[in-house]
């Protein structure tokens, strides 16, 4: 409580936290799998919407070499993993 001018005054209180959207990166580790875990808590808690993220970082190899089929099946085996990932969640 503060006094100015000699009048109390109550503290302001902080706004009540609400989430409308909730943004969880993972790259399959246990602190992100962890992380992934509170988030989808506080989706719950707010009737909020849950995004998982993961990125696939490019290949890269010798300049000659065509890395497509190898861009493809990595995304392919990160997609498999996260579909998991969200049905056991």
């Amino acid at each position: 409580m503060s006094i100015k001018h000699g009048r109390a005054r109550a503290p302001k209180l902080a706004p009540a936290i609400s989430y409308n959207r909730i943004l969880a990166a993972v790259d399959f580790s246990e602190p992100s799998l962890a992380a992934l875990r509170y988030a989808r808590t506080l989706a719950i808690q707010h009737d909020a919407s849950l995004t998982v993220l993961h990125v696939v970082e490019p290949f890269h190899a010798d300049m000659l070499m065509d890395t497509t089929a190898i861009q493809r099946e990595r995304r392919r085996q990160a997609l498999e993993q996260l579909r998991k990932l969200v049905a056991r969640e």
